[in-house]
């Protein structure tokens, strides 16, 4: 994708980005140039319940 890489797929995480309403999901990625994908450490997915009570 346009020299683009997807930091999911490359750190190979698998785990919902969201979830709410019995639903789960991988909506959010980070892409980045792949001239600099191995420069950037392994995101971490945090649960954010009660930082913002919102499913958005």
């Amino acid at each position: 994708m346009n020299g683009l890489s997807s930091l999911l797929d490359f750190h190979k995480i698998s785990n919902p980005t969201w979830q709410g309403r019995g639903l789960k999901s991988q909506i959010d990625d980070i892409w980045v140039s792949s001239n600099i994908l191995l420069d950037i450490d392994t995101p971490d997915l945090i649960i954010a319940t009660g930082i913002s009570d919102s499913d958005h």
